[in-house]
């Protein structure tokens, strides 16, 4: 005779007890608010959360180095707590199609579940999978990914994508979009079966060989847990000058989410409430103004996410196709030294050594380092896309690619071409006092603010007093600024 299970207020009638519901875990390591999870579980037969670490490591979005440091203690994390729940847990490497194949067959599960992803390349397989599955009679039931709306909801009046962001922020709020969060589930029936499972530090992820992932786990606690602590801090320290100070990086007030939201170990939905609720709490026009500065932060997440899912070749070639014409150059030695952070352009050497030792920078470091990279250098978009996608935690598809397009000038809602970030103005202007350039290069720690981002303008007897020796212990700079913004100008414009 059936039985009746109870999940979350609901009755199910089960008629497959012993068979269980499989969900494929991607980027979205989380068990608050995970609508494939809720769905499963309120099946009311056990359920099996399956990631596959994808042998088809050359795709677009497969993960790049400092991503996979994440990604091996976040599966940790969230297999911990999958098994504490009572779910079955199993980590497989291989193709998609193939190893959930195999565990549907070992299990005999009768359907599949997903959270949708965005890449290009995850749309067209999931899209392939999902009517290999549905031919061969397992149903395959897919639910809203990590945006607070779907690429294809929002529209312009003329039914085309939208391709600048300010009308398509106005629209996205005007469209109020769904924030109701999915409940926590848990399994109206353990699964117990032992199935063959690899082990996190099995997987091809940590290179053994570095101590750079030490450092990256030294300076991040990662899984849910510490995503929703990390939401709580911000919301109570960092929101109520958000606006205020989010370009100064010195100033600790950025959320440090992007991580998390990134490996999806906490909601987009969950950020938002959480912050819209902070901001009633306290109702005065500062705190709304800084509230509304944040939350437009994420609708350039959305909006990078739906410029990439409308117009997918952005991911290897610039929207602005005039730009493949542009002459870009091409030294080892410089490129090497951009990557070190060892330029001798102080804003922009704290940067990329930041980079280097977080895994992460702060957003308005990475326009001065992109901007340096692509016009006063004149180095392609796509080596510094490359670079940042290797070394970020947080390194996003959409996010990176949008990012390096935009300030090259060659994207949509692009900065124009002749826009140049100056760095020593920019460093004068969000580091005054020069506290984010002695953190992270320590050679310059005695230099005044004054010449903290020109040193090279200084005397020599200065220089040596304040124990700098360029070209020593200090780089000079690899590029004059001026003779780099006028390169820059002259190529562009001949695109």
């Amino acid at each position: 005779m059936p039985r009746l299970f109870i999940v979350q207020k609901k009755v199910y009638l089960s008629t497959a007890m012993n068979r269980p519901v499989v969900v494929w875990i991607r980027n979205d390591l989380r068990h608050h608010d995970n609508p494939a999870i809720f769905e499963a579980v309120s099946r009311g037969q056990p359920v099996i959360l399956l990631y596959i670490f994808d042998t088809d490591l050359n795709a677009p979005s497969s993960p790049g180095g400092a991503a996979r440091v994440w990604l091996e203690q976040a599966l940790e994390c969230f297999g911990t707590q999958a098994m504490r729940r009572g779910f079955g847990w199993v980590i497989r490497e291989g193709a998609p199609v193939d190893v959930l194949r195999a565990v549907l067959r070992e299990t005999g599960g009768t359907h599949l579940f997903w959270n949708r992803r965005y890449e290009p390349d995850g749309v067209i397989k999931d899209d392939e999978i999902k009517e290999i599955f549905e031919l061969e009679g397992t149903p395959v039931n897919t639910f809203r990914g990590n945006l607070l709306m779907e690429p294809w909801q929002l529209f312009n009046k003329k039914g085309d994508p939208f391709q600048v962001f300010t009308p398509y922020w106005q629209a996205f709020q005007e469209a109020r979009p769904d924030t109701c969060e999915a409940p926590e589930a848990f399994p109206a029936m353990p699964y117990t079966k032992a199935l063959s499972s690899l082990s996190p530090q099995e997987l091809p992820l940590c290179p053994k060989h570095l101590n750079w992932p030490k450092k990256v786990t030294t300076v991040w606690k990662v899984g849910e847990s510490r995503a929703l602590e990390a939401l709580e801090r911000f919301c109570l320290e960092g929101l109520s000058h958000y606006g205020m100070k989010r370009d100064f990086p010195a100033a600790e007030v950025t959320s440090k989410l992007s991580p998390y939201l990134h490996f999806g170990e906490i909601s987009i939905r969950r950020v938002w409430n959480m912050v819209l609720d902070q901001t009633r709490k306290n109702s005065d026009s500062l705190s709304i103004a800084q509230a509304d500065a944040f939350l437009r932060q994420l609708g350039w997440r959305e909006f990078a996410h739906a410029v990439m899912y409308h117009f997918p070749r952005i991911v290897t070639s610039p929207f602005r196709e005039e730009f493949q014409t542009v002459a870009w150059r091409k030294n080892a030695n410089e490129l090497k030294a951009w990557q070190s952070g060892n330029t001798g352009i102080p804003i922009v050497d704290a940067g990329m050594r930041q980079l280097w030792q977080m895994g992460w920078m702060h957003n308005r470091v990475r326009l001065i380092t992109a901007s340096f990279l692509v016009k006063h250098l004149l180095y392609s978009w796509r080596e510094g896309m490359s670079w940042f996608w290797d070394t970020l935690v947080d390194a996003d598809l959409a996010n990176n690619t949008f990012g390096w397009q935009w300030i090259t000038g060659c994207g949509v809602d692009p900065a124009p071409f002749f826009r140049i970030f100056n760095p020593v103005v920019q460093g004068q202007r969000f580091d005054p006092e020069g506290a984010y350039v002695r953190q992270y290069v320590p050679e310059l720690c005695l230099v005044p603010h004054e010449f903290i981002h020109r040193p090279w303008e200084a005397s020599v007897e200065d220089l040596r007093s304040w124990n700098v020796y360029l070209g020593t212990n200090y780089p000079k700079p690899i590029v004059d600024l001026n003779e780099g913004r006028e390169r820059a100008l002259k190529a562009f414009s001949r695109k």
